[in-house]
């Protein structure tokens, strides 16, 4: 095996090990976070579909407190967005690593990295 194929090939196993990472932790943060801001707003949904059920709200008005549930998940979502694109980026920057080091590695063997 060549150099650049020996280079190659750690770099790619080191990224299926970043990649699969970030992406099995950004799932289950989604899916953690979906059913929290769920559990958070149940009683809000109980409340109104009770009032809603003995006429104290309209249907229309009952269609507007749903809807306005989603401007606050939207926001929660922009938030959310915003850690996970640090996130991507901690991922970005640990591929830049893994590349300069497996390279200096192959490449220079004996030599350290900055």
């Amino acid at each position: 095996m060549s150099k650049i194929e020996g280079f190659l090939k750690e770099v790619g196993e080191g990224i299926v090990g970043i990649a699969s990472e970030y992406v099995k932790g950004a799932k289950k943060r989604g899916i953690d976070d979906m059913k929290a801001y769920a559990l958070e707003r149940a009683k809000d949904v109980e409340r109104w579909g009770g009032q809603l059920a003995r006429g104290e709200l309209s249907a229309a008005d009952f269609e507007f407190l749903i809807k306005g549930m989603k401007d606050a998940a939207e926001i929660r979502g922009l938030m959310i967005a915003g850690v996970e694109l640090a996130r991507l980026q901690r991922a970005r920057d640990a591929l830049v690593d893994l590349v300069i080091n497996t390279a200096i590695g192959t490449f220079l063997p004996g030599a350290r990295t900055g």
